[in-house]
């Protein structure tokens, strides 16, 4: 039986969360070494132990007779909401607006704005705020990265 994102965001928590991270960053399969050096574990088998705590949870699958997993299904709960992931690697949804915002600003200073009139100073300023807050929503879901 799946579990629904609701329950899986439930149970989800701590190391488990960060190794699910890097098993989606990675793109690929990733083994229980790899999990341990790259997260800093202190032993394999507490990355092994995240690991099959994750295939429990339905996210991971294991490899018959191997120490190799990989990802069965992305959930969108926590910070994941937050992300698409391309080529493997999360990029925050924000980035796109951010990079649409920056060059609709550029391109009003640099085509359109033709002095410094009330409107313009105006469009300056509020545009200034929205790009200010658009990029600090990008920073914000960039430090969510437990990697």
């Amino acid at each position: 039986m799946a579990l629904s994102d609701e329950e899986i965001e439930l149970r989800l928590k701590g190391k488990s969360w960060a190794v699910y991270w890097f098993a989606l960053g990675k793109g690929g399969p990733v083994t229980v070494r790899e999990v341990q050096r790259s997260l800093g574990f202190s032993s394999p088998s507490i990355a092994q132990h995240h690991l099959e705590v994750l295939r429990d949870l339905g996210l991971l699958d294991r490899e018959e007779s191997s120490t190799t997993y990989s990802v069965k299904r992305r959930a969108t709960v926590g910070p994941l909401r937050d992300f698409v992931f391309i080529v493997g690697r999360p990029i925050p949804r924000f980035l796109f607006y951010s990079c649409f915002l920056s060059v609709m600003y550029v391109a009003y200073v640099a085509f359109f704005m033709r002095s410094f009139t009330r409107e313009a100073v105006l469009f300056l300023v509020f545009g200034a705020f929205a790009l200010a807050f658009s990029w600090y929503e990008v920073y914000r879901a960039i430090k969510t990265l437990p990697f």
